[in-house]
């Protein structure tokens, strides 16, 4: 039986010719021995170890910390492997690289009593060799992920069901990728609001994450370039996580079975459309390896996203494209006109509900036929009117026309009026590729306006009759008026003398009343032919006819000491000059009658030009009218204030009819303080087109 320290001694020289470096550690992590080739590498003794733990021996490994290492080894008593660690010897100051791993030292009762630690050493080539082939592997990784990545997003590319994109593309993550629990958001309105596609998480985390709103204050707190990693991902670590809101998906992986990812670090990819515009987001956690990925590592995945967010955008557009043509086709079966297009050749490719019911044709009787064959029973002259329309499009500045009277037939039989209204088609390569237009019965309406013709022209024959009535009467009571007036003089003048004062009283008043009977039989006959008597338009001098006016009301004038002033000179204007002048006749008139006793009456007269007509306007500074009389002056026989003032009320009534029978309008603007103005218009006379 060989004794333990002759044991230990044999261990100890099988141990120092092994070519590699081999370091016992007690169990709080102490090195109690280091081999020959480990000591000639790194260390001049045995003394330089003694007691020392292997964090103040070896250099910190990039993966985690050796008392994460040995915490983690000696709880779950499996190895840990760190690669690439390089420390300097003693005593020639070469560099050295090796990989170390930490085997756990387990006793027969099961406890754990330390490790042994493994070093393997490599030259500066092998180091270089070694990197050369992970680097290669991990291209040649990558590349089968852009592959995998890429052949699915030619997949969803064409797809339209956005669910089912979302869906996918999180399937492919979790896949391809190292992490097995993805989100893939997509916002959906303007309330943060979003739809969502999930791989590797529940239904109830699901339906949470579905509750969760987006907002712009996330994108402006989480979107930031202290937070970028790689081209377009954003890591956020779990210290921060506590101060930015995030809604993503929370880790099922325990912190002590992650190497330098935290369960509650945060690693999001946004996905932009066209013009950079945020349309949603990816959020992945749980990776395989326990470990957070790099820049070069996440560069497959954000080519991916990108790819992902083209068809994201695709399909919403898609979405609402069609979405776009059901409202429309509503919109068009819901309207009673009927909607028609044609392709290039004038063949119907499309025909509305509304058509369907205006003309009786079902959509397999129209479809696929040349419309032309609807225009006339002529063949013909169908085709002829075709050619027109086509035409009258191409040649249309707008590509348009409008206000088009055809007739269809319909299938129970006659024919239809429509009017229409049609444009061209063009495709993106602005060719003409056919026309649409929409058609509105308008049966109902011409027979409306026939009634109206109809109404009117019985109305006209009442007004000419009317009228011929008033001209009559007014001249043929002419005669006994003045019978009467020419016995009631003679009365006074034979027979005076016999009567007393409450008879010449009488007599007075009966001359009185004769005469006013007089005065208002000529004012109708006055508006008698203001109304039927023929125009004789000729060009005139307004500013020359206002002087023979003016000439005419002289004496009252210069009796009341009336300041006129005349702004401009008046246009010449084809008008009938008798009956313009009869107009300003009683504007001037009306001035003249109804000034103020508080001031002296002051006129101002001048015209107004515009595009289409000529406005002449009569102002004074008389006793006004307010708003409720500026209609009713122009009614026959309405005096309004000042009763008392000379006239009948029948001169504006006169003065309007002569203005509409030019094409005018007469109209006053009140003021019951401070005067009346007083305005007409007369067209300007239309020139004939030049040929």
């Amino acid at each position: 039986m060989v004794e333990p320290k002759v044991t230990f001694n044999l261990s100890r020289e099988l141990l120092d010719d092994v070519l590699d470096g081999i370091l016992v550690l007690d169990e709080s992590g102490c090195a109690v021995y280091a081999n020959s080739f480990a000591r000639s590498k790194l260390w001049d003794s045995s003394d330089g170890i003694a007691e020392r733990r292997i964090s103040e021996l070896l250099p910190a490994p990039a993966e985690m910390s050796w008392d994460e290492a040995w915490q983690r080894l000696s709880s779950r008593k499996e190895k840990v492997e760190f690669d690439f660690l390089s420390v300097e010897s003693l005593d020639r100051k070469d560099v050295f690289f090796f990989d170390a791993t930490l085997m756990p030292r387990i006793g027969i009762d099961g406890e754990f009593q330390g490790a042994v630690c493994l070093l393997h050493f490599a030259s500066p080539a092998e180091k270089l060799t070694i990197e050369y082939e992970t680097a290669k592997e991990i291209i040649e990784k990558q590349l089968r992920q852009l592959e995998d990545f890429m052949a699915i997003g030619d997949e969803i590319v064409g797809e339209t069901d956005l669910a089912q994109i979302l869906k996918r593309v999180a399937e492919a993550i979790r896949e391809h990728s190292a992490f097995r629990r993805v989100v893939v958001s997509m916002f959906a309105g303007g309330k943060g609001q979003r739809e969502i596609g999930c791989a590797g998480v529940s239904e109830e985390e699901k339906k949470a994450l579905r509750s969760k709103r987006w907002s712009e204050r996330i994108n402006k707190e989480l979107f930031h370039e202290q937070f970028r990693m790689g081209h377009s991902s954003y890591y956020v670590p779990h210290g921060l996580t506590d101060t930015v809101p995030i809604y993503g998906i929370e880790s099922k992986i325990p912190a002590n079975e992650m190497k330098d990812w935290h369960p509650n670090d945060c690693l999001l990819i946004p996905l932009h459309g066209r013009g950079r515009k945020l349309i949603g987001v990816i959020s992945v956690d749980d990776p395989r390896d326990g470990r957070a990925p790099t820049a070069e590592a996440l560069r497959p995945l954000e080519l991916f996203a990108s790819q992902a967010a083209r068809a994201i955008e695709e399909a919403t557009l898609k979405r609402q494209l069609v979405k776009a043509k059901d409202n429309l086709r509503r919109l068009i079966d819901s309207t009673p006109d009927a909607i028609v297009a044609t392709d290039s050749h004038g063949v119907v490719s499309f025909y509305s509900d509304g058509a369907e019911r205006m003309f009786g044709y079902l959509p397999n009787e129209i479809v696929g036929k040349r419309l032309a064959q609807f225009y006339s029973d002529d063949p013909e002259m169908g085709r002829a009117r075709a050619r027109k329309i086509m035409d009258d499009l191409l040649n249309s500045p707008t590509e348009s026309i409008t206000g088009r009277i055809l007739e269809f037939p319909r299938k129970s039989g006659g024919r239809v009026p429509v009017m229409i209204s049609a444009g061209l088609l063009r495709n993106e390569k602005n060719e003409v590729v056919g026309t649409i237009g929409a058609a509105r019965d308008i049966s109902e309406d011409i027979r409306l306006r026939q009634q109206v013709m109809e109404k009117n022209r019985k109305l006209e024959a009442k007004n000419a009759e009317l009228e011929e009535f008033v001209y009559v009467a007014s001249h043929d009571l002419q005669a006994p008026l003045v019978s009467i007036q020419g016995f009631a003089s003679k009365l006074v003048r034979e027979y005076g003398s016999l009567f007393d004062e409450d008879g010449t009283h009488y007599l007075s008043r009966l001359n009185a009343n004769v005469s006013r009977m007089s005065l208002l039989l000529k004012s109708l006959l006055e508006l008698s032919r203001a109304s039927t008597k023929a125009l004789q338009k000729d060009p005139c001098d307004l500013s020359s006819i206002l002087d023979d006016v003016l000439g005419d009301y002289s004496e009252q004038i210069e009796k009341m000491n009336v300041e006129i002033t005349r702004t401009n000179s008046l246009p010449t204007v084809s008008c009938d000059g008798i009956q313009v002048a009869q107009v300003l006749s009683n504007l001037v008139g009306n001035a003249l009658r109804y000034g103020s006793e508080d001031r002296p009456l002051v006129m101002e007269i001048g015209s107004e030009e515009s595009d289409s007509s000529y406005t002449i306007y009569v102002k004074d500074n008389g006793i006004g009218i307010t708003e409720e009389e500026a209609e009713a002056v122009f009614l026959p026989f309405k005096r309004l204030r000042h009763k008392a003032a000379d006239g009948i009320g029948i001169g504006l009534s006169i003065a309007q009819r002569i203005v509409e029978r030019h094409g005018g309008r007469i109209w006053v603007e009140p003021n019951p303080e401070f005067g009346s103005k007083f305005y007409f218009n007369l067209p300007k006379e239309k020139r004939a087109k030049e040929e």
